[in-house]
């Protein structure tokens, strides 16, 4: 079991520097092919279409780098904003968007105990739940011909626990998972992550003042467990 150190975006030097230079490496990529059309305006061969369909890939990237560092630096503002909701509320706005990528990885999805109620804040109860069982789907293990991701939310205290059968994170790379704009498994090819979704919460647990548990073995699969104590809040 890995205890993940709760310290805010704002106090990860390093974040910032990563995330500027990931957001100036993309920007520059555009302005080199903005230069090139500029020059060859006369109608588009075949390596030109290849150029825009770059352009294009590099531009999203550089849309969902800039909302997912805008979503973590909102945290603060948002957990002060809290009301009695139950988990199946808080999720109901995600539910969709997880079933149908599930769908698409064959995953299967059990969620547990959604009747759960804490004094929270719904859209950050969303988000953190959004970003763990994506994450968990995104990373599921496709040589498994079954493939499945648990929630489970308990109260007293608050926490949820998501337990799957991916391929798991190497021990060396857990507290690393939970860096801003990491991403530990590029070999994969997806394009679908910005490596922002376990920092993000990271960031309201911290708010919280909760804490994070992590078990994990490759090709086996990982369990995180959070806790958030919102009576204890930053």
């Amino acid at each position: 079991m890995t205890h993940i150190p709760i310290i805010s975006f704002e106090e990860d030097k390093d974040a910032y520097y990563k995330s500027a230079h990931d957001i100036k490496g993309v920007a520059n990529r555009i302005l080199s092919l903005v230069q090139i059309f500029m020059e060859e305006r006369e109608g588009l061969n075949s390596q030109q279409n290849m150029y825009l369909d770059f352009l294009y890939k590099e531009s999203s990237l550089a849309a969902k780098l800039t909302t997912d560092y805008m979503t973590i630096r909102k945290v603060r503002y948002l957990f002060k904003e809290v009301s009695k909701i139950s988990w199946k509320d808080a999720i109901q706005p995600c539910v969709n968007k997880l079933k149908q990528l599930s769908q698409e990885r064959r995953v299967e999805l059990h969620w547990y105990n959604l009747e759960t109620t804490a004094q929270l804040n719904s859209k950050l109860m969303e988000q953190l739940a959004f970003a763990l069982v994506h994450n968990a789907i995104l990373y599921s293990d496709v040589q498994k011909p079954q493939r499945w991701v648990n929630i489970t939310f308990n109260s007293n205290p608050v926490t949820i626990r998501v337990e799957d059968n991916g391929i798991g994170i190497p021990q060396g790379k857990i507290l690393l998972a939970f860096s801003p704009f990491t991403r530990i498994h590029n070999d994969l090819g997806t394009d679908q992550s910005t490596g922002t979704g376990l920092a993000l919460v990271r960031e309201i647990v911290y708010f919280y003042k909760g804490n994070i548990q992590v078990e994990s073995v490759v090709q086996k699969g990982t369990t995180i467990e959070i806790q958030l104590h919102p009576d204890n809040q930053v």
